[in-house]
């Protein structure tokens, strides 16, 4: 038999729900089956076999996914950025594969750690619509000292647009004038992903450099 706690079967039972008795033994059921730890894998086909309904598996499994996304998160906080895969990662975790297009920012202190994931604007099927004064509120208000931006084409296609081009332009200049650091801007496409920084697609500091003031 596995070892699990009378609170797990609780939980797990919660999940389940419907009359709470019969709840309670389909919960020990699965539990007697499979590892707690192991529970992050399971399938709505397993959990069918362990005698849960098709309402009661799509329930075990969108808990389970929502635990592991904000754990992914909650653990993300305060880590380092070190590659624009560790920053992909953390769009999966938290936004998955959307049908529709998701803007996001990862926003940094000056060692590149993560202060906060935000969603900044999710879109049509085509377009997210952003505007540079949305990114740059919520980097002021946390204190940032950098940001990375990311968005998905739902296309598939991770080639960045005409579009994708020139927003990255204009809040890497507004960035510049509240100096905050725009490191990236990460595209998402199906399996596969454009970092610009990495390609060269990135605003130089030449092409950003402010305008001179004269005295």
């Amino acid at each position: 038999m596995t070892s699990f706690t009378g609170n797990e079967i609780d939980l797990l039972a919660r999940v389940i729900g419907g009359q709470k008795e019969k709840s309670l033994r389909k919960a020990v059921g699965v539990l007697d089956a499979v590892p707690v730890q192991d529970l992050r894998t399971i399938t709505s086909e397993r959990l069918a076999l362990l005698g849960l309904s098709t309402s009661e598996a799509d329930r075990v499994i969108a808990a389970l996914e929502l635990g592991r996304r904000t754990s992914f998160i909650h653990n993300l906080i305060g880590r380092r950025i070190a590659s624009a895969d560790d920053a992909v990662a953390a769009f999966r975790a938290e936004i998955g594969f959307p049908e529709k297009e998701v803007f996001v920012a990862l926003l940094l202190n000056g060692r590149h750690h993560v202060i906060r994931f935000e969603k900044i604007a999710e879109g049509c099927l085509t377009a997210a619509i952003v505007h540079p004064r949305e990114v740059l509120r919520t980097a002021i208000q946390h204190g940032a000292a950098a940001i990375l931006i990311m968005h998905n084409h739902p296309s598939g296609d991770a080639t960045p647009s005409p579009e994708d081009l020139a927003i990255t332009r204009q809040i890497s200049h507004a960035a510049r004038i509240c100096a905050i650091d725009l490191l990236d801007h990460i595209i998402l496409g199906e399996g596969t992903h454009t970092s610009m920084a990495a390609d060269g697609l990135m605003p130089t500091a030449k092409e950003m450099a402010l305008p001179k003031v004269s005295s």
